[in-house]
C-alpha cells in the first residue's frame, strides 16, 4: 500500500472528525425510530421523523446511514 510506518500510526490514534460524531448521533436516533415504526419507515419517512426531533439531517445522509449498516426496510 505504501503508506509508511509512522502516517499509520498517527491514522490510527486521529481522534473522530464532527462529521463522524454527528452521524453516530444520527444513527442512533435511526436506529430508535427504525425500532418504533416496526422497521416499516425508508429515507423519506424516517428523514421526516428526523426533522419532527428537531435534528437537522437531509434524506441524502439519512439514506447513506442506513445503507452503511445494514439497516433493512419491511415492506407492508
Amino acid at each position: 500500500m505504501q503508506v509508511t510506518s509512522c502516517g499509520f500510526r498517527a491514522w490510527r490514534v486521529r481522534p473522530m472528525s464532527q462529521s463522524q460524531r454527528d452521524d453516530m448521533v444520527f444513527l442512533a436516533h435511526i436506529c430508535e425510530q427504525y425500532w418504533l415504526s416496526l422497521e416499516s419507515y425508508g429515507r423519506p419517512r424516517m428523514t421526516e421523523e428526523l426533522q419532527k426531533l428537531g435534528l437537522k439531517i437531509r434524506h441524502r445522509r439519512v439514506g447513506r446511514l442506513i445503507r452503511e449498516n445494514g439497516i433493512k426496510i419491511i415492506r407492508t
